[in-house]
């Protein structure tokens, strides 16, 4: 009786997680996520209401990729990205998947998982076609009272016109001709509008073919970048494999060395290139839900930590006076990766006649409140400095990188309704200023 209790929880929207977590623990584990397959991306996706991604920014259809009934065996980062929790994934007969998250279920749980994914699996596709279609019923209707709004104003100002009309007889005939050049003049409005109209469906046409090109693009990004990651770690195995056997049979020498290093130097860039791509196929899929106030102190500190081989390697100063109460309205992880790829850039830059100094300072403006980030670096020539934000563009060859990181830097900033400038001197330095648009 408590599990079909559970299951009309789960059919329902209200308290899903909490009927999860029941349902869970009467198969002996610690929390259920059901996940449905999304035939455009061709991956699993939690059903409406459960978690949609983990902790650590990863996404659940890496951990789902086996093809057998029990998809996956391990552990995964949930719910905070210290964890390891273990997880078992079931594929029912629909191809539906059930994640059972902490425990280890026995062979009779796993089929009760099966038979209870089976039931409650078509009513989240379900819910996710409804929310769809309510969300365009809703857009519809909203166009649909403008509609009847304008067409009342209307109503309203030609009573007004007969009211007038009928108290000035004397002004009949006057207001005949009035009304005949009125209705000229209604007559070209609606040719004008009849006109506006059509070039609004072009350009909703336009705008729908490119986000369907962007989308495309996207998916092609991301698609490409995982298909990519199998095949680069299987090159870099056969290498490892190679240069033992090389080793064993003494066939190694300073030539077979070099060259060795260059491939494995070749797939090292590859494969940041591939995290790389991943990371601007991500550009602009989180939404407004995840942004808050966010202490700036505590993202530079983790930032200055995460680099803090290179800035004790490499004798780098580093300055701020933010003070610790002082926070932004943004997204945490966008907030990190702007500030990650400005101090690494500024790190990475340096110029070898002098003391790596970096920065880092806030001020208020109207609109804004702007970050810089000022080092004492190699400089930009000032008529190559807005080919820095491009992608895969770099001015100094002679250091390692992809040419990525202040497109994302870029890319972020404005779809948050920000901006960033830069301003440098060849031998002198650099300073990016980023602009935070203030929120209401």
């Amino acid at each position: 009786m408590e599990l079909l209790q559970c299951l009309a929880q789960l059919t329902s929207e209200t308290n899903r997680l909490e009927a999860a977590k029941k349902t869970a623990r009467f198969l002996q584990a610690d929390d259920l996520i059901i996940f449905i397959m999304d035939n455009q991306l061709n991956v699993f996706l939690p059903g409406p209401g459960f978690p949609q991604s983990l902790p650590n920014g990863k996404a659940w259809s890496d951990f789902l990729t086996g093809h057998d009934e029990l998809i996956y065996s391990g552990v995964v980062p949930y719910p905070t990205k210290e964890s390891q929790t273990p997880a078992w994934a079931i594929r029912a007969s629909d191809g539906s998947v059930g994640v059972l998250l902490g425990g280890n279920p026995t062979e009779k749980e796993r089929l009760i998982l099966q038979e209870i994914v089976l039931i409650v699996a078509p009513l989240l596709k379900q819910e996710q076609i409804v929310q769809t279609t309510q969300s365009k019923a809703n857009y519809h209707a909203q166009v649909a009272a403008k509609a009847e709004r304008l067409s009342k104003t209307l109503d309203g100002i030609r009573q007004n016109l007969m009211k007038v009309i009928a108290e000035n007889s004397q002004l009949l005939q006057l207001t005949k001709q009035q009304n005949d050049d009125l209705a000229a003049a209604n007559e070209e409005l609606s040719a004008a509008n009849e006109a506006i109209v059509e070039g609004i469906d072009e350009l909703n046409d336009t705008n729908n073919e490119l986000k369907r090109i962007n989308e495309d693009l996207d998916n092609f990004i991301y698609t490409a970048s995982h298909d990519l990651k199998a095949p680069i770690s299987n090159i870099e195995g056969l290498m490892s494999v190679l240069i033992k056997k090389l080793k064993v049979k003494g066939w190694e020498d300073d030539s077979t060395k070099r060259i060795a290093e260059l491939i494995n130097t070749s797939i090292e860039r590859f494969k940041e290139t591939i995290v790389d791509l991943t990371e601007v196929a991500k550009i602009g899929k989180d939404t407004q839900d995840n942004e808050g106030m966010v202490s700036l102190t505590e993202v530079i500190n983790d930032v200055l930590l995460d680099l803090r081989g290179k800035i004790i390697d490499y004798g780098v100063e580093v300055e701020h006076w933010i003070a610790p109460e002082i926070d932004l309205f943004f997204n945490r992880k966008n907030l990190k990766s702007i500030m990650f790829n400005l101090i690494d850039n500024a790190i990475k830059y340096r110029s070898p006649n002098r003391q790596p100094i970096i920065a880092i300072s806030l001020e208020s403006t109207s609109g804004y409140q702007v970050l810089t980030i000022k080092d004492n670096g190699l400089g930009i020539d000032p008529n190559k400095k807005d080919k820095i934000f491009g992608l895969f563009k770099r001015l100094h060859m002679h250091v390692d990188g992809t040419g990525v990181g202040l497109y994302i830097v870029k890319k972020i900033i404005e779809n948050a309704g920000g901006k960033i400038e830069v301003e440098s001197k060849p031998g002198v330095g650099s300073s990016f200023a980023i602009y935070f648009k203030h929120k209401s």
